[in-house]
């Protein structure tokens, strides 16, 4: 009877012990990953309608997002240079309709000519 008990307290101590391992483990992986630092970049649309230029095309944005990067284009940038939205999301960028602020807080604003400021 008492190895009986003992086998049982020892597979309940060894099912505690690899819960613990994977608890640790989830919580290691969860910290590397807020830990990770990734670079945003954003692609703001061109006010001058004679501008044709886009900062980014999608062959640059999908360079971009494979080397890690988050990419965010304004809807419509790439309009004048032939460029749809879709072959943004293709190479991998977020497309979003409004300059938000999470947009005006990237990392790094990218356009061909100085972006206007409205107060």
């Amino acid at each position: 009877m008492k190895n009986i008990i003992k086998l049982t307290t020892v597979l309940k101590v060894q099912k505690y012990k690899k819960f613990l391992v994977i608890l640790i483990l989830v919580f290691l992986v969860a910290f590397y990953i807020n830990s990770l630092n990734i670079m945003q970049i954003s692609v703001l649309t061109e006010h001058d309608q004679l501008e044709t230029r886009v900062a980014l095309s999608p062959d640059t944005v999908k360079k971009l997002v494979s080397n890690g990067l988050n990419v965010i284009i304004q809807s419509g940038c790439g309009q004048q240079s032939n460029y749809s939205d879709q072959q943004y999301e293709e190479a991998g960028a977020n497309v979003t309709r409004t300059i938000s602020d999470k947009v005006l807080s990237s990392d790094i604003l990218v356009t061909v000519k100085r972006p206007m400021i409205k107060s």
